[in-house]
């Protein structure tokens, strides 16, 4: 990618997650570069387009969540309760408050741009998760009576739709842990649900 495409996306990436894509303005991401809107529209023929651009970026930069979930998938000591509470770990040490601001935004200036993007998103979980609960009933630890489809795109949506109908400085974190909570609470057997609680529940109560 030409370098001054790379240091616009850059820019306009770190301008939107701490003040909003409302807030910042062409005019703004060209005066901290130092070029001109003539020289900016050479590369992007509206902010949209930058808005995309950047939407794709900040999903890009979660190499290390990549390999997580690759590093799990590996792991034959963890069950799938494990490697849900994994992430539900790797979410709490990453500061994610200007990312959710921006996607806060992007829901409400650009929602045919989130719309696009959040199908993508959608296919791509639901696949995931789908996975993860056959992989948790083999384990003997998830319900064999499930529905892993429809199980998984319930999840997927009910996540999707709490997420995009949070208030601007909600705390994703708090959601997250949530939304996992009912994950495990819904496919565990008795089984799941006595690892669970005795693995993580108990453990966090003792802290």
């Amino acid at each position: 990618m030409d370098k001054l495409r790379t240091d616009i996306v850059k820019t306009a990436t770190d301008l939107f997650c701490k003040y909003g894509l409302k807030s910042v303005s062409i005019d703004d991401i060209c005066t901290q570069l130092g070029i001109s809107k003539k020289t900016f529209y050479l590369y992007f023929k509206q902010k949209s387009d930058l808005v995309y651009r950047v939407l794709e970026g900040v999903h890009s930069q979660k190499d290390d969540f990549i390999l997580l979930v690759k590093e799990n998938e590996a792991d034959q000591t963890k069950n799938a309760i494990d490697r849900i509470m994994a992430i539900m770990d790797y979410t709490r040490t990453k500061k994610d408050k200007a990312h959710h601001t921006f996607f806060y935004d992007l829901t409400k200036y650009y929602p045919k741009i989130h719309a696009e993007f959040s199908s993508k998103k959608q296919q791509e979980t639901v696949k995931y998760i789908k996975a993860e609960i056959e992989r948790g009933i083999d384990e003997g630890i998830f319900r064999k009576e499930i529905d892993v489809d429809l199980m998984a795109l319930f999840l997927t949506i009910q996540f999707q739709s709490i997420i995009s109908t949070l208030k601007k400085g909600s705390k994703f974190q708090t959601v997250f842990d949530f939304m996992v909570d009912v994950y495990i609470r819904l496919v565990s057997n008795e089984k799941g649900l006595k690892y669970y609680n005795k693995h993580y529940l108990l453990v966090e109560h003792e802290k």
